[in-house]
């Protein structure tokens, strides 16, 4: 099975992502997350994970390149990408 879709329970919100598509919206929600936590608290997401690996990992999703300094860019371009994926899933209702 190829297709991706969004599972959701009326209680708990989304449950499952199903899929390849599925499962990089929700990669691409936890990096936007990571870099809103780096940006207000200075806090990584663990040990290895840098704010330029974040925004390198955010450069695959946008197609843009981001500096240090461009934080607030990558955030707005993410949230974006996944406003838009979120409307192009089709969603389950459990």
């Amino acid at each position: 099975m190829t297709d991706s879709y969004l599972v959701v329970n009326k209680d708990a919100g989304v449950t499952s992502y199903v899929g390849k598509d599925a499962t990089h919206l929700f990669r691409a929600k936890m990096i936007k997350h990571g870099l809103v936590g780096w940006q207000r608290f200075k806090m990584k997401p663990s040990r290895g994970v840098t704010v330029t690996r974040m925004l390198e990992a955010a450069s695959g999703y946008t197609g843009r390149k981001y500096k240090r300094t461009e934080v607030d860019q990558a955030i707005q371009d993410m949230e974006v990408w996944v406003k838009t994926m979120l409307a192009a899933l089709p969603v389950e209702t459990e």
